[in-house]
């Protein structure tokens, strides 16, 4: 699923997000675009977002740990649902998710269920 340059941004923010750093080169494969694509989104993300890179080993993209542009956790019934519509759109040879999205939709429940896990641990 080709996405548009505004998508991809914020996918890679997601991505980001979800991982805490990633090579570049590893991005660009992910997100199906060169790695002087990559360089230009983090240059044009850097001027609105917390996100840098470093070269070499150990290096790659990064964005700060408590930058979040989603203020929000999932509920538990929430988490359930999304788990039951990932599973059931694997197991169904007549979902119209394409692999792409059902990708997407777990790293949503990742993060999102990352962030319930925090949330609980701070009160």
């Amino acid at each position: 699923m080709r996405l548009n340059s505004n998508e991809r941004r914020e996918r890679l923010v997601r991505i980001l997000m979800l991982r805490g750093r990633a090579p570049i080169g590893q991005l660009a494969q992910e997100l199906e675009v060169s790695e002087r694509t990559v360089m230009r989104d983090i240059d044009i993300l850097s001027t609105s977002r917390p996100i840098f890179s470093l070269p070499g080993k150990g290096g790659g993209v990064f964005l700060i740990d408590t930058y979040s542009i989603y203020p929000h956790a999932l509920q538990e019934s929430e988490a359930s649902l999304l788990k039951k519509i990932i599973s059931e759109a694997e197991e169904s040879s007549i979902c119209s998710l394409n692999t792409a999205e059902i990708k997407i939709l777990k790293d949503i429940l990742a993060f999102y269920s990352a962030k319930r896990n925090l949330k609980g641990k701070r009160k």
